[in-house]
């Protein structure tokens, strides 16, 4: 069996910090034109930002952003019609809890007939008629409002363009030349739902400039914003950049490489300035995140190896567990599992997310070998798996499978009107337990134990946070290659 890598213990990082980075869904909306239906409105490098930037989200060190949570929008992609639809259902997607990174990079522009109104120049976008082409700044401030949940939310925005783009290095202002209005329309946006962090681009009445000299091709606040996020912005060494700190960095940068001709401009509201954006590579946090990587990465059969020695990756002593589910001690085996679990948890301060493979192994394997494969999560995950309703209602099928809940049809006056679920409590799993047979564990009761999923969930009193948490544990099974 290879070398198994060293997980670095919490100490090593600010286990705050690393918790906020690590225990949370990453959402992202990335918009990018620099070739437009009509080509007096084209641009050299805002294509090619949202790209890099798209690249950068999809590492580890970047955020580790799933691709299916990213919507990302070039070019022709990009036309007033699908970033609506990435504003008005994409966005619904995420939960309170998680973090959504709204990019633009485009023209902005206000109506030229009527300048309060202002408007993102998609791909489709007629600059002779803007109010009927153009995608309307209401309709983000709308999405935040009523349709996006989360409470952290990014909004980088490099819209103060211009069509005008000579020789040298090209200016990017707005068509009218208006940087004022978008920049006031910005700021009352971020200001509409708390928690809104907001960098734009440039001050008001200036453009942002655009050259190849700034990474091969880009314009210089996202050329800024790319290198902060890859750990130049990490202005205090620990590890990690911090929206305060890649904001500050972005800003200061800019002014001086346009010599002060650009400014970019941070929102006025409030919001929380210590919110972990990316891990530096070669940090003390990069190498928990490899460490916990090379861990997925390991076939789930070579646990078996594992086993022998009862290991863990943060010094936790199996023997009592071992003890217990020898001598078919199924509640004081079940109450020693949660009880590890809920120890690692609070070690590692990370979430159930963070629970680390090697440790789920040991657990499951003793659980497979002394049930005779009956109760394990291993099991537990199988039935999760077979399960394809609708995820809200997924949870409770899952409950209903594994003996945890009893589903009983409700009526009224003679009539059935749907159905109604009893929760067991776990006290009444135990009693049920106690004494059963082998053929009886495999057959009416597989899957019942450990009681991890049901306490976890338990915790939280609404059906949504349960649906979350219990899928959040299968997910983490899923990563650590239950599934083979």
């Amino acid at each position: 069996m290879p070398e198994q890598p060293s997980t670095r213990k919490a100490e090593l990082v600010d286990s705050e910090l690393y918790s906020q980075y690590q225990n949370c869904d990453r959402w992202a909306v990335i918009v990018g034109v620099s070739k437009y239906q009509y080509p007096n409105l084209t641009l050299r490098y805002a294509d090619r930002d949202a790209e890099e930037l798209y690249k950068l989200l999809l590492t580890s060190n970047g955020g580790g952003f799933q691709p299916d949570h990213i919507c990302k929008l070039t070019n022709e992609q990009a036309t007033t019609g699908n970033v609506n639809r990435a504003l008005r259902s994409f966005l619904k997607k995420p939960a309170r809890e998680d973090l959504v990174l709204i990019y633009f990079a485009c023209h902005g522009s206000p109506d030229p007939d009527r300048p309060g109104n202002v408007y993102l120049l998609t791909y489709d976008s007629d600059p002779d008629d803007i109010a009927g082409t153009a995608l309307p700044m209401e309709d983000i401030d709308r999405a935040l409002k009523g349709i996006l949940h989360s409470e952290k939310v990014i909004i980088l925005a490099d819209t103060c363009h211009s069509a005008a783009i000579g020789g040298g290095i090209g200016e990017r202002g707005s068509v009218v030349d208006d940087s004022k209005l978008m920049n006031r329309f910005l700021q009352d946006i971020s200001r509409s739902k708390g928690g809104v962090a907001l960098l734009t681009s440039a001050e008001a009445n200036e453009v942002s400039f655009e050259d190849a000299k700034w990474g091969g091709g880009h314009g210089v606040f996202t050329h800024y914003l790319l290198e902060g996020m890859r750990g130049a912005a990490d202005l205090d060494g620990n590890g990690l950049v911090t929206i305060g700190e890649l904001f500050e960095y972005v800003r200061d940068n800019v002014q001086k490489a346009t010599a002060y001709k650009q400014h970019p401009s941070i929102g006025t509201n409030a919001y929380d300035r210590s919110m972990p954006v990316t891990i530096v590579s070669g940090s003390n946090f990069s190498q928990v995140l490899e460490d916990d990587q090379h861990i997925r990465d390991i076939s789930h059969d070579q646990i078996n190896m594992l086993v022998d020695d009862l290991s863990s990756s943060f010094g936790i002593d199996y023997k009592t567990l071992q003890a217990f589910l020898s001598t078919k001690s199924w509640q004081q085996a079940d109450e020693e599992t949660n009880k590890i679990v809920g120890r690692i948890i609070n070690q590692n301060i990370i979430g159930t997310k963070g629970i680390p493979c090697e440790d789920l192994w040991t657990i499951d394997h003793l659980w497979m070998k002394y049930s005779n494969s009956s109760f394990s999560l291993s099991r537990q995950h199988q039935v999760w798996q077979s399960s394809l309703e609708h995820e809200n209602q997924r949870w409770k099928k899952f409950f209903v499978k594994v003996g945890w809940l009893v589903e009983t049809n409700r009526d009224f006056k003679g009539f059935s009107i749907g159905i109604q679920y009893v929760e067991l409590d776990i006290a009444d799993i135990y009693a049920r337990l106690k004494d059963v047979t082998e053929t009886q564990a495999k057959t009416q009761f597989t899957g019942c134990l450990p009681s991890l999923v049901k306490v976890i969930a338990s915790k939280y009193p609404s059906e949504s946070e349960k649906c979350k948490q219990v899928m959040q544990l299968f997910s983490r099974l899923s990563e650590c290659n239950f599934n083979k």
